[in-house]
């Protein structure tokens, strides 16, 4: 008996659909394919591999291991042939599968997609900074250069056409904005990776939408959400301090609230679909909600704040502190 987060259904009671048929040689093949695929299109590679390697390894099967090689061994292959062409982009997808095939099933949660996530944004800019060390350069020197190429060309555009000096100085403090939250260009990245990863295990489960939206509607971040908020505040704090290291400070402050905000921007969205849910509220006036909270999430950050909120009081009445027990 495994523990699994609050606010996930028990999977003996989510409704599944009839499950694919046992085709070893077929899941194999899908394996091969997604992690060759994975040096060119990482995302369709990893979704792939997360569906070879789970149904591989389901219970009427019991040929995890299988799985496990028909993916590594691919990416060994594109390691030797040419890594810095092919392996150090199958890489992150390589290790998001595993994670999503061999950890994730059963304990799917905010804490471990939001991990997920992270160490896969990871492996991307680690597999960026070895290619770029066998060039000679490094990773932080690579980002500043390419946003002040950036900057230059497009400030450089921006007088040819006769634009404002307005403009050109706007555009100089959005490229300062861009060196300080660099790193969300690859947490963007391993977002898309480990989402695929997850389309990859509800595909290979046959979870129906009706099972995938109620468990949306019991989403909600656990109290690490909170401490990082905090901490994230306090970091900018300090940065407006005379201190050492405060522009690092800045820009990890703004990178954490700014992955903070996408995590609770989509607690609020679930606590409004679930409101309505609980008021039956008609198809059309859900469509015209959703929008009308888009909007204010654009402009006010109304959802953010309204999922924040809901961490605090609990709207929706979530059991929090009670466990929730699985039997695999």
């Amino acid at each position: 008996m495994d523990e699994v987060p609050v606010g996930i259904e028990p999977a003996q009671h989510e409704p599944q659909g009839h499950a694919w048929p046992a085709r070893p040689v077929a899941e194999v093949v899908l394996c091969v394919v997604g992690s060759l695929v994975a040096a060119f299109l990482p995302a369709v590679g990893c979704a792939l591999m997360v569906a070879g390697m789970w149904l591989l390894g389901r219970a009427e099967e019991g040929k995890r291991l299988w799985g496990v090689l028909a993916c590594l061994a691919p990416f060994a292959a594109l390691c030797v042939v040419s890594w810095p062409n092919l392996g150090s982009y199958a890489l992150p997808s390589v290790i998001c599968a595993l994670a999503c095939a061999l950890v994730l099933p059963g304990r799917v949660s905010v804490t471990t997609v939001c991990l997920s996530v992270i160490v896969t944004s990871g492996c991307i800019a680690a597999a960026d900074a070895t290619v770029l060390l066998a060039m000679g350069s490094n990773l932080m020197d690579y980002v500043h250069e390419t946003i002040e190429s950036i900057g230059a060309q497009t400030t450089q555009l921006m007088v040819g056409s006769g634009s404002s000096v307005v403009m050109t100085a706007a555009v100089e403090q959005t490229m300062e904005t861009l060196e300080k939250l660099w790193p969300l260009m690859y947490v963007g990245q391993g977002a898309v990776i480990a989402l695929f990863g997850l389309l990859g295990l509800a595909v290979a489960r046959r979870r129906p939408y009706g099972s995938l939206y109620a468990s949306f509607l019991r989403y909600d971040v656990p109290a690490w959400g909170i401490v990082a908020l905090i901490g994230a505040v306090v970091c900018l704090l300090v940065s407006r301090a005379d201190v050492a290291f405060a522009t690092t400070f800045e820009s990890v402050g703004l990178c954490v609230l700014a992955f903070l905000r996408v995590v609770y921007f989509l607690q609020g969205l679930a606590v409004g679909m679930a409101l309505m849910e609980g008021r039956h509220v008609g198809q059309g006036m859900r469509i015209v909600a959703v929008v009308l909270m888009l909007l204010l999430e654009a402009s006010l950050y109304a959802l953010s704040v309204f999922g924040v909120l809901d961490g605090l009081a609990n709207f929706r009445r979530l059991p929090r502190h009670e466990k929730v027990v699985e039997a695999r």
